[in-house]
């Protein structure tokens, strides 16, 4: 997905960031799509 607006494409990169550097002091991470646990690290 490719946000409409400059501000958009920057909210996604800075959460995907944020997302990355919380799960990186994770011991376990989990990822849900569609109900459905992948389990990433743990």
């Amino acid at each position: 997905m490719v946000p409409a607006t400059a501000a958009g494409r920057r909210f996604r990169d800075e959460l995907g960031r944020l997302n990355a550097a919380f799960a990186d002091e994770c011991e376990e991470v989990v990822l849900v799509v569609a109900g459905q646990a992948l389990v990433l690290r743990g």
